[in-house]
């Protein structure tokens, strides 16, 4: 069912011509867009980002797959009315409940750090075979510490600090921009490549209500999204895992994850870290167009 909303609808500013929906699923207002035409690709973005995150790939994307991308919950503009566990499962639960609204078959799926677990995850669990291919993009399934805490060493201590009782809550209320800017340029192996007005977009939609709360039990709930993995094996569909050369994971860390997927390829990217789609977007891009 979609929702009516009255503040939220903004334009994208990066492209003004896609008009943002909502749909509610389970309680949770979810945005989403559509664009493009052809086979249906569905994109699956990072922790603590949204889905202007892919503003780099979805014009070149576009031109070859129908495009379709959402806020996962407790992320963007994605309202969650519910005092959830944003777990692994939860998150699993509501993409297959857009997968279902949308009608979406023959599906190949990108999805990039915690969106790329999700993509295999997805695939692991596709009874109705749905999904055709998968292209995992450094997928975050691997601690302890947990990826973010690598970012850098103010992001380990920070992020520590979060999943204390009491200060943890009150530490993860301080959205400062300069800070939120320091966590994420360690997932770049170029800082220039995050946009300051994507950056500005992740600030604002951090300070709405809810956001706080949602990031800090992403955080608690890390081992749901290490545990995933376990499920990896049952995968039955093509996967290509994507590594940029400075990923967050270690190389021991990726091949314990390519040895879980059978028949699995891992493409390394050079000059490349964490948040590929925006670091190398042109060869995420070219990844996807030529391996369909």
């Amino acid at each position: 069912m979609k929702l009516k909303e009255k503040n939220t609808r903004e334009k994208l500013y990066w492209a003004i011509d896609i008009e943002p929906q909502f749909i509610n699923i389970e309680g949770c207002s979810i945005r989403y867009i559509k664009t493009g035409k052809g086979q249906h690709l569905l994109l699956l973005h990072t922790i603590r980002t949204q889905l202007d995150y892919f503003q780099k790939i979805i014009p070149l994307l576009s031109q070859h797959f129908e495009v379709y991308v959402l806020d996962l919950p407790g992320h963007g503009l994605s309202y969650d009315a519910l005092k959830v566990e944003y777990t692994e499962p939860y998150h699993r639960k509501s993409v297959w409940s857009f997968i279902e609204i949308m009608q979406l078959t023959n599906i190949i799926i990108l999805g990039e750090s915690i969106g790329a677990t999700l993509a295999l995850t997805l695939a692991a669990t596709d009874e109705r075979k749905r999904i055709e291919k998968i292209f995992a993009s450094n997928p975050y399934d691997y601690g302890p510490p947990e990826g973010i805490k690598r970012s850098t060493s103010l992001a380990g201590i920070l992020f520590s600090i979060i999943q204390w009782p009491l200060l943890g809550s009150i530490i993860s209320r301080v959205n400062l921009k300069p800070l939120l800017k320091h966590v994420l340029n360690g997932g770049f192996y170029n800082k220039n490549n995050l946009p300051p007005q994507l950056l500005d977009e992740f600030y604002k939609n951090g300070n709405r209500k809810g956001s706080a709360r949602a990031f800090t039990s992403l955080l608690k709930n890390w081992k749901s999204w290490t545990a995933a993995k376990e499920s990896y094996k049952n995968i039955k569909v093509p996967v290509v895992l994507i590594y940029g050369d400075t990923d967050w994971s270690n190389i021991k860390e990726r091949e314990v994850t390519g040895k879980l997927i059978p028949g699995s390829r891992t493409i390394t990217l050079k000059n490349t870290g964490h948040f590929a789609c925006l670091d190398n977007p042109l060869k995420i891009s070219e990844i996807v167009i030529t391996n369909k």
